[in-house]
Parts: C-alpha cells; structure tokens; sequence
C-alpha cells in the first residue's frame, strides 16, 4: 500500500490488467452481437462494483462507442446490441474491457484491445487476414485497407442472387475459405494486394507486416534475411519490392493451393460433375 510521506506528494495509481484468459467472450458472424459470458470472480472482487462500473468499449476507425453495465445489470451472459450503435464497421472493429472508479471517473482496470471476430479468441489460431461483414453492392468479397491497420476483407452480408435468395454470412465465408472453383480464381489476386501493402516501408515493420513475411517463408522459404533490430525484411539482391513479388509470388502461390488443397478439391469437383 502506498501512503503519503510529506505535502506536494501523490499518491502513486497503479491500473491493473484484465488478462484474456480471465473472460470469454464470442461475438456472432454478423458482428452484431457482442457477448461476454464470464469474467473470473478474483477480477470482479477485486472492486466494491457499488462505486465502480465496468464498462465495454467498442469502436472502429470512425467511431467509438461506450456501453456501460451497471451494477445490478451485472449477470452473465452478458450480451451487447451492437446494431444499436455500428450500421456498418469502417476498419477492423474492437473491443475492450473496462472499469471505472464511479467518483473518480478514472480506469482502474482494464484489457487489452480484441479485434471482434468469430474466430477463436487464441491469437494463434486465427486466419492472418480477418472477415469483417460489409454492405459491398454485387461483390461476395474484396481486400479492404485502412490507414494504420492491417488488411482485411470485407464480405457482402447483403449478398443476393438474381433469383433473389439471400445467401447467409456463413456460407459466403464457406466458399471465401474452401470452395476450390472460387478461391483458385480470388485468392492469388488478394494476396499479391496484401504483399504490395506489406512491403511497404509503412507497414513492412508493424506486426501484421512482419507475421506475413514470416507465413511466407513458412510456405515458400527463402529470399527473406533479418536487420540488425531482428526484422524480417527481403534480401538486398531485389532491386525492388515489385522484383520481389514477381521472383516469389509464383512459388508461394503454388504452395498455398497445394496446402490448402485446392488443386486436388478442384479435379475432384470437376470429375464428379
């Protein structure tokens, strides 16, 4: 406990920390609804929640929305209408955990921030380019990019045929990751768009820049070295990014459809028909 020793001095605040795995939370394809079903207790008692309130703050890059539970609203699962507040994301949407001291209005807990997807929530198991739904015309999917963030895909949550049968959110991602007719014909144009945006010299040394090269040379290694500071960056022999993706997009490629299966899910479709 710390304590005052003379005049002009302050009391130190140290803020504490809502680890990921001290709550599960899930949110629906639609990225609509947010739940968090649990938060561990020795979180919760750690506060006197009469005088403190948790509050769940969402946002993408144009705005930022707060939800605050009360008290007595404190029961699980706790489920937040986003569609209330988000018509559609602009950027990757996230969330965060957040408590405060009533009288204060200060943080005096919080988590990191959570990009809201339907993936699992383990970092590791997740894809490396994230679904966000989106109002997208006539489009089922495109590569969409916004400043300071990594790039991600949009999906058409309002896709309909011309017989007019809406196709649902979880189908368009079914055929976006394992029909071999569509992701032979999307996939090599997509991911020449997020090797130009990730070599980059904005981008090449953010996180996202940095596991895409390491994917890449887990798929087709080679052609990559790391600087002094430990970043993976292409090897000094390329003139230019744009050699780089001609020298090693093709290999990549071939060994993307041949992990993923593609190739052989494609002649099995077309011997069946």
């Amino acid at each position: 406990m710390y304590k005052k020793s003379g005049a002009g001095k302050s009391t130190p605040f140290k803020k504490s920390t809502i680890l990921q795995k001290e709550f599960d939370w899930n949110v629906n394809d639609e990225i609509t609804l947010l739940t968090i079903n649990s938060i561990d207790e020795k979180v919760l008692n750690e506060f006197d929640l009469k005088n403190h309130t948790l509050y769940i703050n969402a946002w993408d890059s144009d705005q930022d929305e707060v939800f605050k539970i009360k008290s007595e609203n404190l029961k699980f699962p706790i489920k937040i209408d986003l569609s209330k507040k988000f018509r559609d994301f602009t950027g990757l949407p996230r969330f965060a955990l957040k408590i405060f001291e009533d009288e204060s209005v200060r943080v005096v807990s919080s988590s990191k921030s959570f990009i809201m997807t339907s993936e699992p929530n383990d970092e590791n198991k997740q894809s490396l380019i994230r679904m966000v739904p989106a109002n997208i015309g006539s489009q089922i999917a495109r590569l969409a990019n916004t400043p300071n963030e990594s790039p991600y895909l949009e999906i058409n949550r309002e896709f309909v045929t011309q017989n007019g049968e809406k196709i649902g959110l979880s189908d368009i991602k079914n055929l976006i990751k394992n029909d071999p007719t569509f992701c032979i014909a999307f996939w090599p144009n997509i991911i020449k768009e997020i090797f130009n945006l990730a070599l980059d010299e904005e981008n090449i040394g953010e996180k996202w820049g940095q596991k895409l090269l390491n994917n890449k040379d887990n798929i087709a290694p080679g052609n990559i070295t790391k600087d002094k500071e430990g970043y993976l960056k292409i090897m000094s022999n390329y003139n230019s990014n744009e050699d780089f993706i001609k020298d090693v997009l093709p290999l990549y490629l071939n060994n993307f459809i041949r992990k993923m299966k593609f190739d052989s899910l494609l002649f099995s479709k077309l011997k069946g028909n």
